[in-house]
């Protein structure tokens, strides 16, 4: 009977093999961090703009800081929340 594969094999499948073997746990591992970085720091978001994930949260915090951009508007418009 053959053996069920762990679940960190069935995730990505394209890492099911790497130079001929099976991947390591320690080289899988390395993969996720190598994508997940990619994943927040390369990758391009439509819904904000086409700019990298991380990218955004720099601008963000750039307009909240008290020298950023907010700081700046001589005549902020008001917003009320109903």
């Amino acid at each position: 009977m053959p053996r069920k594969p762990k679940r960190y094999e069935t995730k990505r499948p394209e890492l099911s093999t790497i130079n001929g073997s099976r991947p390591t746990k320690a080289q899988l591992e390395l993969a996720i961090v190598r994508w997940v970085g990619w994943f927040n720091t390369e990758r391009l978001h439509s819904e904000i703009g086409d700019i990298p994930p991380a990218e955004f949260e720099t601008l963000g915090d750039a307009l909240r800081s008290p020298s950023g951009l907010a700081a700046r508007d001589p005549d902020p418009i008001a917003v009320s929340v109903r």
